[in-house]
């Protein structure tokens, strides 16, 4: 859980999210299958992003 103040908008924090996430859960051997988020995370690089 993160919170961030609103002087700036959800979809760009997400790279930072996905990143600390995918790190914390790979040092249990873990792998992320599914991400659920609200609309204010959706932009293209975000969709790209978790595509790749």
């Amino acid at each position: 859980m993160q919170a961030d103040l609103a002087d700036s908008r959800d979809s760009c924090h997400l790279p930072r999210l996905l990143t600390g996430l995918q790190q914390r859960l790979g040092t249990h051997e873990l792998r992320m299958r599914d991400l659920l988020a609200d609309a204010g995370y959706a932009n293209g690089p975000n969709y790209a992003l978790l595509e790749a």
